[in-house]
């Protein structure tokens, strides 16, 4: 009985992926988005238990999520098409796709020992090593849609070798691996945007390889030769004469530049962006872009590069709003099939938020669908009313015990 809509519109959304799922797995999923969207706060599977509209037993979830017999990759695979086919069809002839890839820490306090593949990585929020789990991700953007496309986890070396059907692979390595299958640049110019982590010289040729242009930060100390000359970024930086510097305003902000053309090891033809920005009078520290595609102008270069921010909003949506961080199960199995659902819920919203054709953010969204739910709830207990149904009736039809 689906008394929501949202059952009605997510079963819909799921339907036209095409992933085989059993009946019962159906009603399970369908469950699982409910009780999800519907929870505010923390997502446990406790809480996602009990927020939907005929409370589950957490048990029914954990075999779900552990035991249940489905493929937790290729559906990721066949939404990772999906998603894909719809940047296809939103793009526009006048503007680029972007992708953009960063990592992300899931941070677990340290009585977490006992959850299968968790190890310390390095947070860039806190500065400092955190026991967490640690996702290299992949998000689209296509003429307004932004999409999470892709992820994998990346796990310590100590962790595969005591895994059998796994091989460790780093961060630069996995990250090529979450453009292998994309194809849409063999159609349509799309940009790779990335952090100076990333932008190393085999992640730079494996993108261009695979025909990607890549525009990311660049560190402070990497080597450049303006005037044929051995120089680090932030040297060469400090001794530019700030009154010669070119100006570019983009989006309203003033960004005062040096820019080169040239080499850097292991690759031959480069555009870096050398930034200031100017806060309170003053020209700030500088920043540090590189571009492949050296036809491109500053101002096109830096603006491109704002979508990269994308993939953070991404994070902050799946980690407040949809629970990627509150999982409790040790099954490292059971952890990969919860972050899977959170991608193909987040996918299914930025779906009815771009359908909709309203300049809303995806936390408005939710709120709407929620808003939705609590009105079909009403609708559906006003209308057995009117039929004339009884109170117990009509506990007996939500399978409440009078």
């Amino acid at each position: 009985m689906n008394i929501l809509s949202l059952n009605s519109d997510f079963n819909k959304y799921f339907s036209q992926i095409n992933f085989k799922f059993s009946l019962p797995q159906r009603k399970h999923l369908s469950t699982f988005a409910e009780g999800l969207l519907s929870s505010d706060g923390k997502k446990t599977l406790s809480d996602i238990c009990k927020n939907t509209m005929f409370p589950k037993d957490r048990s029914t979830f954990n075999k779900f999520l552990i035991y249940s017999s489905w493929d937790e990759k290729e559906l990721n695979k066949i939404r990772k098409t999906d998603s894909l086919n719809k940047m296809k069809e939103a793009m526009d002839d006048e503007i680029p796709c972007f992708f953009s890839i960063d990592d992300t820490i899931l941070s677990k306090n340290s009585s977490s020992k006992k959850i299968e593949g968790l190890s310390f990585n390095y947070s860039h929020v806190s500065g400092k090593s955190e026991w967490s789990h640690c996702l290299v991700a992949l998000h689209g953007h296509s003429n307004g849609l932004s999409l999470p496309l892709d992820f994998k986890p990346y796990l310590s070396k100590e962790y595969f070798d005591q895994q059998k059907d796994r091989v460790f692979k780093n961060k630069l390595e996995l990250a090529l691996d979450t453009l292998e299958d994309v194809e849409l640049q063999r159609e349509k110019e799309s940009y790779v945007l990335v952090d100076s982590w990333y932008t190393s010289e085999k992640f730079i040729n494996g993108s261009q390889k695979l025909g990607f242009q890549v525009i990311g930060g660049i560190k402070s100390n990497r080597i450049f030769y303006p005037d044929g000359i051995k120089n680090k970024l932030n040297e060469f930086s400090n001794k530019i004469d700030k009154e010669t510097l070119d100006v570019v305003t983009v989006k309203d902000v003033e960004h005062h530049f040096y820019r080169y053309e040239g080499a850097i090891k292991g690759i031959e033809n480069i555009v870096i962006l050398i930034l200031w920005q100017k806060k309170h009078g003053e020209l700030i520290k500088p920043f540090y872009l590189v571009c492949t595609n050296t036809a491109l102008t500053t101002k096109e270069i830096i603006g491109y590069y704002g979508y990269r921010w994308e993939i953070e909003v991404s994070f902050r949506y799946k980690k407040q709003r949809l629970g990627l961080n509150d999982y409790e199960m040790r099954s490292f199995k059971g952890i990969e099939r919860f972050w899977s659902l959170v991608y193909l819920i987040y996918n299914f919203l930025e779906i009815e938020r771009y359908k909709s054709n309203v300049k809303e953010n995806l936390g408005a969204i939710l709120d709407k669908i929620k808003i939705k739910n609590k009105a079909d709830f009403i609708g559906f207990i006003y209308d057995k009313f009117s039929e004339g149904k009884s109170k117990q009736e009509l506990l007996l039809n939500l399978g409440i015990p009078a």
